[in-house]
Order: C-alpha cells, then structure tokens, then sequence
C-alpha cells in the first residue's frame, strides 16, 4: 500500500544516475534517476557513511521540479512503501499528488547541529518513525527519517513532532518539557 508524503525536508546528498541509452539527448533528464540521502559535508565531500544507509528515490515521471529542489518542499507525492533491499533502505517517489491532498506521513531531516543528537542505544523515537538513512561523522548526526502527525524523535534538545501550523505546509516542531510544558517552540 502506498502513502502520500509531505516533503518537510531533503538530506544533504543529492545524485544522479543518468539513463543507461549513451546516445541519448535525455540521458541527464527525462531519462535520468534522482536520490537522496542523509549526509555529513565536511568541507567539499559529503559522508554517507552511518549505521543506516538509504536513499530517496525520484524518476522524471515522479513530479519533483528538478531545477530548484526548494521548490518541492511543502509539495505532497505518492510513494510506495519503504521497502528494504540490499542492506540498504529505499523509497520511491511514484508522482506528485493532487491540490489538497493530507499527506499520511512527512519526510523530515534532523541534523544534530540544529536539533541534537539521537542516542541510537536508546528508544529514541516513537514506533510510527520509519528511518530512511542516519549519517553519522565525527560526533555529527543526519538522520533522514518518515514520520507522521503523531510521531516523535527524541534528542538532547527535547522532542520534536510534526505538527499541522493552520499553514499549508506543517512544520517540525520542538517540544521543551523543562522550557515550556505547555507550549511547543519551533525551532525547525
């Protein structure tokens, strides 16, 4: 069964796979496979390396505005299930969904330099949090993960949520037990 997913964020590592046809025109466009992925930049290279390895897959006939990867954040499009293949966990863009459609569940990225580190050797988030990737270097943390409206992560900040803001596009969402019991703080 599929779901549509709200883009909230990407990972750091975006590549290419261009089409097999050499002769091809379209070969880097229409013909040409999209990923995604948590990553750590260190200078100019980018470190997948982590304890999960996954990717975000989109093809051409997937909807995703190539141009401008910004473009696409708040959009909604249908997925597959994420499924596991070769030690590596994968998920596939299949079109971008229709005007108004509820997302079921929000591609998020946590980066530990804005919203902390997760401690993998505990519970760390609730049961409904699918991971897609976690980067990790050097005392740093990506973690690219599927989340839904009632889901949440917990880091050394606090835990964080998704959360509807009344706007089009929801917003991951901080919620400070010590700072404020009754009140969330967006630190997205």
């Amino acid at each position: 069964m599929g779901m549509t997913v709200q883009i909230l964020s990407f990972g750091s590592a975006w590549w290419t796979r261009p089409g097999s046809d050499l002769k091809d025109p379209l070969r880097y466009t229409r013909h040409a496979a999209y990923f995604n992925s948590a990553a750590i930049a260190v200078g100019t290279k980018l470190h997948t390396a982590g304890p999960v390895a996954g990717l975000v897959r989109f093809n051409h006939s997937s909807g995703l505005d190539l141009r401008r990867t910004d473009t696409n954040i708040g959009r909604v499009f249908a997925f597959g299930p994420l499924e596991r293949y070769r030690d590596t966990n994968r998920l596939l863009a299949l079109s971008r969904a229709e005007e108004g459609t509820i997302p079921t569940h929000f591609l998020v990225r946590l980066n530990s330099s804005r919203h902390g580190l997760v401690s993998l050797r505990t519970r760390w988030c609730s049961a409904d949090v699918q991971t897609i990737a976690v980067s990790r270097f050097r005392g740093i943390q990506e973690l690219l993960l599927l989340m839904t409206s009632d889901s949440e992560v917990r880091t050394q900040i606090g835990t964080w949520s998704v959360r509807p803001d009344g706007q089009q596009v929801s917003r991951l969402t901080l919620m400070v037990e010590e700072l404020a019991s009754d009140r969330g703080e967006d630190r997205s």
